[in-house]
């Protein structure tokens, strides 16, 4: 300090340079020091011969740097609080003036405009730098920026703005962890929960529908279907309060996803037909940033199919993907497509078509490493591995599916299906202790063991793998298939019914109980599946046959 006060005039310029940072243009420094060429180059020159900057200039641009932070840092500490504020302010309006938009100086931006006080403005440039990230996918940046922008949110003095400001960073906090880490985090809940609490205090509808969104997708990711139920009344509510047009699609949506967590077949396809008429992608498809981080109408067609497939309606399953793989290729947005394709390789494995399955596989695998998604890329190994069980070759399938099984059950859309394919393919080959231990996990693991898609299959193989260890099992088994049949029927899962009751039949049947059987059987035949092309109906029919 005692160099720079026998400095005069330069030492007013060094103090202004400490403003803008230990680096400096001369560009900036011209235009925010009020003094002319000659007296700025003057001052410049003797903060060079006293030592305390060096000329730093690259690609010709003259740049200065002070030779020491501690320079500079005497020199920025030796203005007043006000002076740093409003220079930090004329510095900040000018590079956003210079900037057009292209994002290059954001940081710089917004550490000026945090240092002169101005929170609000600072808040929408880490709230822009955060959509910037966001689109190129980088969502651990997006979570560091948006971290930021509540923090400076924290600062403003009015209380209303303060609220709105943080609802709108939170709300997108929570959506931006539920794509990076996952919907069903509890990194994702909290800031989702702290996001609903802001909402009410607002009073603001339609962000309070989507807090409750997101935490309806939460529950249903963690199979908490009690907390689901109750999370879906309050949707309905929200959204017959909101009345908005948009806002119809995701109540849909949030219906025919409810209809597919407690596996309620004929809902689902109902509800998710009804998406797929309302969807308009010039209105609907913003709401991919902000809803799962899918579109909505590539969402409705994906889960029509599964539901399709549950329903045995095996040749309506590839035109419902058909059409729904043109749209989420359209649309250029890599998380729906891989959305989609993880959802249509499960689809084609639900109706026994190995090539449609290895074909999104492939697709799955390709998509995701090009945009490095691991979760979804994860998912493709996986169903990779199913398209190969079932052509038979289990060996090849389980080197790919167990090795990625744990990382696509995270994936979680699919609720314990992949559990039900790895425990398929462990029983063929002969491996049915571990299957067995697979299922009774999964089935221990969940709160509602009796609720939600594909939970009969997991009570099927059950019963199934008690078999196969003594036939002194047979009373057991019984149980656990009838419980696989029950849930079925309850749910309409026709295919499912066809899987359990089968071998609930010849179980009766080997018990001495024919009579038992043929009830069984004639339950199993009276479903109607004209479009299903599996063998399960003809080796149902034989079995009736064999019992007279």
């Amino acid at each position: 300090m005692a160099r720079l006060d026998r400095l005069g005039r330069a030492k007013d310029i060094a103090q202004i340079a400490s403003v803008i940072g230990r680096q400096f243009s001369y560009a900036l420094l011209e235009a925010i020091a009020g003094a002319s060429d000659v007296e700025l180059r003057s001052a410049l020159a003797r903060l060079r011969e006293s030592g305390l900057i060096f000329e730093a200039g690259n690609d010709g641009e003259s740049s200065y740097s002070f030779n020491h932070s501690l320079v500079q840092e005497a020199a920025y500490e030796s203005l007043s609080r006000s002076r740093r504020q409003s220079l930090h302010k004329e510095i900040a309006h000018h590079l956003e003036s210079q900037s057009n938009g292209a994002g290059e100086s954001e940081p710089t931006v917004i550490a000026h405009y945090s240092r002169a006080g101005e929170a609000e403005k600072s808040f929408q440039y880490w709230m822009l730098a955060a959509d910037r990230s966001g689109q190129r996918l980088a969502f651990a940046e997006s979570v560091a920026n948006l971290t930021s922008a509540l923090a400076e949110a924290e600062r403003v003095t009015d209380p209303k703005l303060r609220t709105r400001l943080k609802l709108d960073a939170q709300l997108r906090l929570g959506a931006t962890l539920a794509i990076h880490k996952g919907p069903q985090t509890s990194e994702a809940g909290s800031a989702l929960q702290e996001a609903k609490a802001l909402a009410k205090e607002a009073n603001a509808g339609p962000q309070l529908f989507q807090a409750t969104w997101g935490l309806y997708l939460n529950a249903a990711r963690n199979r908490r279907l009690d907390e689901v139920e109750v999370l879906s009344e309050e949707l309905t509510t929200i959204s017959q309060e909101i009345d908005d047009e948009d806002f119809k699609i995701e109540a849909l949506h949030h219906r025919w996803g409810t209809a597919y967590f407690f596996g309620q077949t004929a809902k689902l396809i109902e509800y998710a037909a009804e998406g797929v008429e309302h969807y308009d992608r010039d209105r609907h498809h913003k709401f991919s940033y902000v809803f799962a981080g899918h579109d909505p109408g590539a969402c409705a067609y994906c889960s029509q199919a599964v539901g399709l497939g549950i329903a045995g309606r095996s040749r309506s399953v590839r035109a419902a993907l058909n059409a729904g793989l043109a749209l989420a290729t359209s649309l250029q947005h890599p998380l729906t497509l891989a959305f989609f394709q993880s959802f249509a390789c499960y689809a084609m494995y639900l109706v026994r078509d190995s090539n449609g399955c290895r074909e999104f596989a492939e697709q799955l695998t390709q998509i995701s490493a090009r945009y490095d998604l691991p979760a979804t890329h994860a998912v493709g190994l996986f169903t990779r591995g199913a398209a190969d069980a079932l052509q038979g070759d289990v060996a090849h399938a389980l080197k790919q599916m167990e090795p990625s099984y744990e990382a696509t059950l995270g994936y979680g859309f699919t609720g314990v299906l992949p559990g039900v394919i790895l425990a398929d393919a462990l029983a063929s080959a002969d491996r049915n202790q571990d299957a067995l231990a697979l299922v009774t996990r999964l089935l221990e693991k969940s709160s509602t063991p009796e609720r939600g898609p594909f939970i009969s299959e997991l009570w099927r193989i059950r019963g199934e793998m008690a078999l196969r260890q003594s036939a002194a099992n047979s009373q057991e088994a019984e149980r656990f298939l009838g419980t696989a049949l029950r849930i079925a029927d309850k749910q309409g899962a026709n295919v499912f019914r066809l899987n359990a009751g089968i071998p609930l039949a010849r179980t009766l049947a080997e018990g001495g109980r024919r009579q038992e059987a043929k009830s069984v059987l004639d339950h199993v035949n009276a479903i109607r599946l004209d479009e299903w092309d599996g063998p399960e109906i003809a080796i149902a029919n034989q079995l009736r046959s064999d019992l007279g």
